[in-house]
């Protein structure tokens, strides 16, 4: 394809060059006349680092475009008009603007340490990686990108049919019995359903506590936490919910560290206090 120059500017790639009068070149950011201003929304369920990033790129840019200092200031009010729209603080934005200007450290040699990416559970993950910072590299991913939220190519999979699971069993009186399987859930309830019709305490918590307070289990309102194909990390998840809500029926609380008991509490803290 061929690029013309019109009205004395021609882009390239995000770069707009501007030709003065004199026949001199100035360049600048061009933004394509379909660009809506739109950046990752400073109210998105997101690290802290990823606003702190689109804030960075975009003054990096006008730093590195711009050719002059008149074209800079006017980018600059470009980019705070456009982070104003997506809800960003100016106090936010003047704070990662500070720390740009900070001399930069990477000429010491800096220590190897193993990447680690955790899901990211706002409140939780940030508790998580402050522990785990002196071992490792930690980054954050999304467990539900948007995409699986709006991209439905299949037909969805019947409850009864669902394996990898961690899922909640209520009884009447309003306790709870938190357990994890691979198989399918229909397979793993009727388990329990068996144990609790036959008796055997010894097999299942649930079928305990029917028997010893003679309390009716809610089946029908089964329902699934959350999904893990992986069966240590399954296991792993299933200690969390168990820790997290603190279910009665539950003999043991899983596999998971104490080390981690802490930032779990510190998470149930935060979202009690959000519900109030």
């Amino acid at each position: 394809t061929v690029e013309t120059e019109k009205e004395n500017t021609i882009p390239f790639l995000d770069v707009q060059i501007i030709r003065s009068e004199d026949g001199s070149l100035e360049t600048t950011v061009y933004r394509k006349a379909t660009h809506t201003g739109r950046y990752l929304n400073f109210k998105s369920y997101c690290p802290r680092n990823h606003r702190e990033a689109v804030v960075r790129a975009l003054f990096k840019r006008a730093e590195t475009h711009c050719s002059n200092v008149r074209l800079r200031a006017e980018e600059e009010c470009k980019i705070m008009a456009a982070l104003s729209t997506n809800n960003y603080p100016e106090q936010f934005i003047e704070n990662v603007r500070r720390k740009m200007k900070r001399p930069s450290n990477k000429t010491q040699p800096q220590e190897e340490k193993p990447c680690l990416t955790i899901p990211y559970r706002q409140g939780l993950s940030e508790c998580i990686r402050r522990i785990l910072m002196p071992t490792f590299r930690v980054s954050f991913k999304t467990t539900s990108p948007l995409k699986e939220q709006l991209c439905h190519q299949k037909d969805p999979i019947p409850f009864e049919q669902q394996s990898g699971v961690i899922y909640l069993i209520p009884c009447r009186c309003g306790e709870y019995y938190i357990g994890e399987t691979g198989r399918f859930i229909q397979e793993r309830v009727k388990e329990h359903q068996r144990d609790t019709r036959e008796g055997n305490i010894q097999n299942s918590a649930i079928a305990q506590h029917a028997w010893d307070h003679s309390h009716v289990i809610n089946w029908e309102a089964c329902r699934i936490l959350d999904r893990e194909d992986q069966w240590r990390r399954r296991k792993h998840m299933e200690s969390y919910y168990i820790h997290q809500k603190t279910p009665k029926l539950n003999r043991d609380r899983g596999t998971l560290s104490e080390q981690y008991l802490p930032a779990i509490h510190h998470q149930k803290t935060l979202c009690h206090s959000k519900r109030n």
